[in-house]
């Protein structure tokens, strides 16, 4: 093909307008990259440990390091996670095998000083209309059976449309809990509330008080001055609705992923948050396979921008640890 000088303009001008789209590109993708590493950088300056994990129980397994460390646990944790992680009335019995729904039980127990737990729900989950009714409804009728912590407890006068008026997005909920250090049974506290004196005077000699708040990012509190241990379950940024009550799903593709850790570590440092131990899960049985490399890939970057290392390698706990060992279906290797 003959080129003529008008031809070669035009071809000029179309490579020109290419490389232009391709650079905007490159440099939006690194600036995007330097905006997370600063994001991090800033969120972690106080951060002595992280541990990036694959079963959230396994969280236990980073605190139990930590303190062979001769290091101190903070009084605050910060849960971001589709699911409490906590049972009422359920004492915690094997050890070594406490499970990923009831780890922080076995938390709060083994480690009476915590005074605070702040457990962060997707906002789509907080303003999900069904989910805010179950929220209010007490729980008398499943109590004494154990059953999972979801809202309210044991307060019979909170109006069964509460949480429709007053989404946790827009205001948060706490409630006052006892924990019976001996075994991580966990009961709400009511003054005058003859169940709650009940359930709570079984363990008067062994119980912590501890404050538990239900909330979204958007109703965290500010933390200035105070240290926390921060957990970030990947569920909570997709979860598959996998045994999650009524299976709520909440599945988000690889560009919506990165930028609810952006929404994270950002507000962490809008708040205040100072985490001095970071424990990153990536709960494989909730989030939607196809994003279990990508997800784990992003928490090695968030290790690798703090200038920190992995904790741990090895755990003594997991979703299907048994006497037996791992389910072998279990056994993936998600850093390749």
């Amino acid at each position: 093909m003959l080129i003529t000088g008008k031809n070669f303009t035009i071809l000029s001008l179309i490579l020109s307008i290419v490389f232009i789209i391709i650079g905007s590109s490159l440099i939006k993708n690194y600036k995007e990259n330097k905006s997370f590493k600063e994001i991090i950088k800033t969120a972690t300056k106080e951060t002595k440990l992280i541990d990036a994990n694959f079963d959230h129980n396994q969280a236990l397994d980073f605190s139990d390091y930590i303190k062979s460390q001769n290091l101190k646990l903070p009084k605050i944790i910060i849960n971001f996670d589709t699911h409490s992680d906590l049972y009422i009335n359920k004492p915690i019995t094997i050890p070594k095998e406490e499970g990923i729904a009831s780890w922080i039980n076995a938390y709060l127990a083994k480690y009476p000083t915590v005074e605070e737990l702040y457990w962060v729900m997707p906002d789509k989950e907080a303003t999900t209309q069904e989910l805010q009714v179950i929220f209010a409804q007490n729980d008398i009728n499943e109590l004494f059976d154990g059953v999972e912590f979801y809202g309210n407890s044991l307060y019979f006068e909170l109006p069964q449309d509460y949480f429709i008026k007053n989404p946790l997005n827009k205001i948060s909920y706490s409630q006052d809990f006892i924990i019976d250090k001996r075994n991580g049974r966990l009961n709400e506290y009511i003054e005058k509330n003859k169940y709650s004196q009940q359930l709570t005077n079984q363990y008067t000699n062994f119980g912590k008080r501890i404050k538990i708040t239900t909330c979204t990012i958007d109703t965290l509190p500010d933390f200035k001055g105070s240290k926390v241990f921060l957990s970030i379950d990947a569920d909570y940024i997709s979860n598959s609705g996998f045994d999650t009550l009524k299976n709520f799903k909440l599945i988000r593709n690889k560009k919506e992923i990165m930028q609810e850790f952006f929404e994270i570590f950002e507000t962490i440092n809008s708040k205040n948050i100072q985490p001095e131990y970071i424990s990153l899960s990536l709960s494989p049985q909730y989030l939607p396979k196809q994003y279990h490399k990508f997800t784990y890939k992003i928490f090695q970057k968030i290790i690798k921008f703090s200038n920190k290392k992995d904790a741990l390698n090895t755990y003594t706990r997991g979703y299907n640890i048994t006497p037996s060992g791992r389910n072998p279906e279990e056994k993936i290797d998600y850093t390749k």
